[in-house]
C-alpha cells in the first residue's frame, strides 16, 4: 500500500504542478489578450485621428479653394471697374 501512495502522492504532485503552470499560462494568456485588445483600440483611435486630420486638411483646402476664387473675382472686378473709370475720367479730361 505504501507504494500505491507513493505513486499517488507522485501523480497528485504532478497533476498539481500541471494545474498551477495552466494557471499561469492562461492568466498570461489573459493579458496577452487585454494588451491586444488595447493596442487595436490604440491603433482605431490613430486611424480615426487621422482620418480627422485628413478631413480638416481637406476642408482647409476647400475653403483655400474657395477664398483663391473670390479673390480672383474680386481682382478682377477691381480691374474692370478702374479701366471703367480711367475712361470716363479721359473722356473728361477731353471735354
Amino acid at each position: 500500500m505504501t507504494a500505491l501512495q507513493e505513486k499517488y502522492d507522485e501523480l497528485q504532485k504532478t497533476f498539481d504542478n500541471e494545474k498551477e503552470q495552466m494557471e499561469e499560462f492562461q492568466k498570461k494568456m489573459a493579458t496577452l489578450w487585454i494588451e491586444h485588445e488595447e493596442m487595436l483600440t490604440h491603433e482605431e483611435a490613430e486611424r480615426e485621428r487621422q482620418r480627422a486630420a485628413d478631413a480638416r486638411d481637406a476642408a482647409v483646402t476647400e475653403a483655400c479653394r474657395v477664398v483663391g476664387a473670390y479673390a480672383r473675382a474680386f481682382l478682377a472686378r477691381k480691374a474692370a471697374a478702374a479701366t471703367t473709370n480711367t475712361l470716363h475720367r479721359r473722356r473728361r479730361e477731353r471735354r
